[in-house]
């Protein structure tokens, strides 16, 4: 074989070689871009709580004992709809919890502040889901000591309605500066979330009408979706004890309709 067609095997060979890693630097990249995950986390209100979870989906336990914080690395799935939840440790009891669980799609929410320990979340090809469960400790009835001395028997007291309504805008707007306004009575104390996180608390008791505000300046360039979750507690004997309530905002793109 002369080393004019040696030199043309060897052309070719390397060509094809070429065309081989090309392809599958393509195929790679491609299914990289479809990698699908999905995380649950846990936050524990208030964070110093010593509550800890175990966190599952599907049933498979993949986080053991955690606490304000704490979740299952980012497990990659094939898409389609899982369950995930959470069970207490032994040492902490749910009952003492008010929970909800909240799935976020980068800034889509799946599921919404739910009041829930299990739920179902459709996670979709390519992306990257984020179930949220958190655990607001419930107000501890105080322990009444047995009188020493006999008293009359009084009558119980008037029914005691405790009424808290949210104001605030809601989905796409210009505005820089978005207010979180409560009204309400017979409140014992509000607490402010922003994002999953505490950022302000009121302790005021007043059974007489009264507004809680709290301000989220936006800047013009963040166009996140923002959750603000308020819960309003009411002083002993009124009913509801706790109530939640959620509104979600982002700052609008110049492509959107101003609100």
């Amino acid at each position: 074989m002369s080393s004019r067609t040696t030199s043309l095997h060897t052309t070719r060979r390397a060509i094809l070689l070429g065309l081989t890693l090309v392809l599958f630097g393509v195929f790679a990249t491609a299914a990289a871009a479809q990698t699908t995950t999905l995380t649950v986390r846990v936050g524990v209100v208030p964070a110093t709580d010593p509550g800890r979870f175990d966190l599952a989906i599907d049933g498979v336990a993949l986080a053991s004992g955690v606490g304000d914080g704490g979740g299952t690395v980012a497990q990659t799935v094939l898409p389609g709809t899982f369950t995930v939840s959470e069970v207490a440790t032994t040492g902490t009891n749910l009952s003492s919890y008010s929970t909800t669980v909240t799935c976020l799609d980068g800034s889509e929410v799946l599921v919404a502040a739910a009041p829930l320990t299990a739920t179902a979340v459709v996670v979709a090809a390519g992306h990257d889901v984020v179930c949220t469960f958190i655990n607001t400790l419930l107000p501890v009835a105080p322990v009444v000591a047995p009188p020493v001395t006999a008293k009359p028997i009084l009558l119980p007291p008037a029914f005691v309605r405790g009424t808290a309504i949210l104001r605030g805008v809601e989905g796409c707007t210009a505005r820089k500066v978005v207010t979180t306004r409560i009204i309400g009575r017979n409140i014992s104390r509000i607490v402010f979330f922003r994002d999953g996180r505490i950022v302000k608390r009121v302790k005021a008791p007043s059974l007489s009408w009264r507004a809680y505000e709290m301000t989220t300046v936006v800047p013009a360039g963040d166009h996140q979706l923002h959750t603000v979750l308020v819960r309003a507690y009411f002083v002993d004997g009124a009913t509801p004890r706790v109530k939640a309530m959620v509104h979600r905002f982002a700052h609008c793109r110049s492509s959107e309709v101003v609100s």
